[in-house]
């Protein structure tokens, strides 16, 4: 197979050896066959290292995942952090909520403002501006900062979207909302 031929796929479009500008990786005594030997040679230690990353996501997802089923709400919202993102796991917002929901159920304020945010969005669920405004409620309640913050704002832009018999559903369930710890 001629060098010219060779593919990778290791910074995102495939970027064939031959169309790699010599001077991007030529000494000014190297032939252009050396540059582009010395190009392969970059492309495959760019595959390696991609390689490398792929299955590191991967250990950490399974690692994660073995947590976040003992029921470890850190787990759970950095597992949901994985499906949305699509890291080390496919890209699944469904299976994100599913998570985020867990920990949020636990009390977790990090999983309540994210899982107000798919509601808010209807990112793997259907849009539901009762449930997102009481997750950003509950989660404004129990964080600090700029996360605070965050919460409060996106907590607002919801209830401007919605009635005032939804905003008083969205602050009853607030009230009554009690964590239950997973088994």
């Amino acid at each position: 197979m001629a060098l010219s031929s060779l593919t990778s796929r290791a910074a995102g479009p495939i970027v064939a050896v031959a169309q790699i500008p010599v001077a991007a990786v030529a000494a000014p005594a190297m032939t252009v066959h050396h540059a582009r030997v010395v190009a392969l040679a970059v492309l495959l230690l760019g595959i390696g290292a991609f390689a490398d990353r792929i299955l590191q996501a991967r250990q950490t997802s399974d690692e994660t995942r073995a947590l976040a089923e003992q029921g470890d709400a850190r787990a759970q919202v950095y597992l949901g952090f994985m499906y949305v993102n699509g890291l080390g796991v496919p890209q699944d917002n469904v299976e994100a909520v599913w998570w985020y929901r867990r920990a949020a159920e636990q009390g977790s304020a990090d999983a309540q403002s994210n899982l107000g945010f798919m509601y808010g969005t209807g990112a793997g669920v259907p849009p539901d501006y009762v449930a997102a405004h009481m997750w950003f409620n509950l989660a404004a309640a129990r964080l600090t900062g700029e996360d605070r913050n965050q919460a409060v704002t996106r907590r607002d832009i919801v209830a401007g979207r919605m009635s005032a018999d939804q905003l008083a559903e969205a602050e009853r369930r607030a009230r009554e909302w009690q964590p239950t710890p997973e088994p």
